[in-house]
């Protein structure tokens, strides 16, 4: 991987011969066209990109082109993009305090579609840690709820709580979980997931932890669903509508519960190491149905071509699923997501793997495609 800087962002790029490009081909992301100079001429080369960062959200980062240091369409090495992106010098001074000393070493992460920061703090004492700080009022909801879970669920599931600064805005250290495998693609063996979720639905809502039931399946909110899959997926409009009795009764099907739930667990939020899974970001944590988080774990298998885990109410959540992605796609991306271009690939891909599982869970014709993604496992 590398670090390509253009028209103020720095964007990290990945050839398609590499393990990474090859996962980037799979999931339809978008590419970047980079031209090198050789000795016959221009060479073109299409890289993949993973992640950008934008120079205005880092100082040192927008002031680095200005020194003349680096070239419009320059590529840069991870060490020299490492020390230009470095933590905002109020984050710092406060994730020091927090840790109680110097943070010797910056590397940023991937913060997913919030505007948090996040990344990997080595200490001037010895050892690393995750760190994430909200950064506007999403986010500080975000991480303020995150934490408020991480105090009050105790399972072997949960990542260890190193650090916590619950002043506005709140910022959190958690275990270094940097050596573990990250999907996709989910491993062969999914026993230890399986337990991991079997462990969540037995748990008691903890005292002290104030939860918001989750959306569940309710034949009331199909009545539109024809009409928002014109607006938002118009290539799977005509199947909805043709089906809709289906997909209606279907959606009944879900027991109305109080588990509790993770409402969030999608393959970035799921660790795997040697001797236990580790589920992340509980910013989204909620009351349910005790199968709402395998439903999602479902759809992204589904989406990497493999069947999805034996869970009940599938047909029910299958069509909720659905229904979500048809209505969240026909609105937009909310205020705090920050790259909609991403957002909405991940949620056509969604709706693709949600279709697919409730034709197949239904007996329907399987529909046409809404991402450049194939998704299915017959």
């Amino acid at each position: 991987m590398s670090y390509h800087f253009t028209d103020g962002s720095f964007w990290m790029v990945t050839s398609p011969d590499s393990l990474h490009g090859r996962l980037m081909a799979r999931r339809g992301r978008g590419t970047m066209t980079v031209q090198f100079e050789a000795g016959d001429g221009r060479r073109v080369y299409q890289w993949y990109v993973i992640a950008t960062a934008r120079a205005p959200r880092c100082p040192r980062l927008a002031a680095w082109p200005a020194r003349g240091n680096l070239d419009e369409g320059s590529f840069v090495p991870w060490s020299l993009y490492a020390r230009i992106v470095d933590l905002d010098p109020r984050i710092r001074r406060r994730a020091e305090a927090m840790l109680g000393g110097p943070i010797l070493r910056w590397r940023p992460r991937d913060a997913g579609l919030t505007h948090a920061v996040t990344g990997i703090a080595t200490l001037a004492a010895g050892g690393t840690m995750f760190l994430k700080a909200a950064t506007d009022e999403y986010s500080a909801r975000e991480v303020g709820a995150d934490l408020q879970a991480l105090l009050t669920i105790a399972a072997g599931f949960m990542p260890e709580l190193l650090g916590q600064d619950a002043s506005h805005p709140p910022m959190l250290a958690l275990e270094d979980l940097s050596r573990g495998h990250w999907p996709e693609p989910y491993p062969d063996d999914l026993f230890r997931l399986e337990a991991a979720l079997a462990q969540l639905r037995s748990l008691p809502v903890p005292d002290g932890l104030t939860l918001e039931p989750l959306d569940r399946p309710r034949p009331e909110g199909w009545t539109d669903i024809a009409a928002a899959a014109r607006s938002g997926a118009p290539a799977v409009a005509a199947w909805v509508a043709k089906h809709e009795a289906a997909l209606l009764a279907a959606a009944t099907g879900v027991r109305s519960t109080r588990c509790l739930v993770h409402g969030d667990l999608w393959y970035s939020n799921i660790c795997f190491l040697e001797d236990r899974v580790v589920l992340v970001d509980w910013s989204h944590v909620r009351v349910g149905s005790p199968w709402h988080d395998a439903a999602t774990v479902s759809i992204d298998l589904i989406i990497e071509g493999r069947p999805p885990l034996p869970m009940e109410e599938a047909a029910a959540w299958a069509s909720y699923w659905l229904a979500q992605s048809v209505y969240v796609l026909a609105g937009g991306p909310p205020p705090s997501i920050s790259e909609p271009s991403r957002w909405r690939t991940d949620v056509e891909e969604l709706l693709d793997g949600a279709a697919w599982w409730v034709a197949d869970e239904l007996g329907l014709p399987y529909p046409p495609p809404v991402s450049d993604r194939h998704v299915g496992w017959r």
